[in-house]
């Protein structure tokens, strides 16, 4: 669920077409999310994720409109891999592969 009603004035950055004061975090979740996923800083990123549930970021990062390729599988390699997996993708991919010889 969502902590807070408002959104902190750093936001303005990502949200330049509209008002902060007309945006609630918990009415417009999927549209903040999505901001942030497509536009968002290391500030916002760290909002977001203290503000709304992983399940939830998922599914707008699986459907949201705006997002590119991209981000949208950034998102979802950054948002599904395990905390003791390798940082770098290509290592997790590389290592998959000798595991069955």
């Amino acid at each position: 669920g969502v902590k807070s009603v408002k959104l902190p004035p750093f936001f303005q950055s990502i949200f330049w077409d509209t008002r902060l004061k007309n945006i609630d975090p918990k009415k417009h979740s999927r549209y903040v999310i999505e901001r942030v996923l497509q536009w968002g800083r290391p500030q916002h990123v760290r909002w977001m994720l203290g503000h709304y549930s992983k399940k939830m970021i998922l599914q707008v990062a699986k459907t949201g409109r705006e997002l590119s390729d991209k981000n949208r599988n950034f998102w979802y390699v950054y948002l599904t891999r395990r905390k003791h997996a390798p940082r770098r993708a290509g290592a997790r991919y590389q290592s998959s592969i000798w595991q069955n010889r």
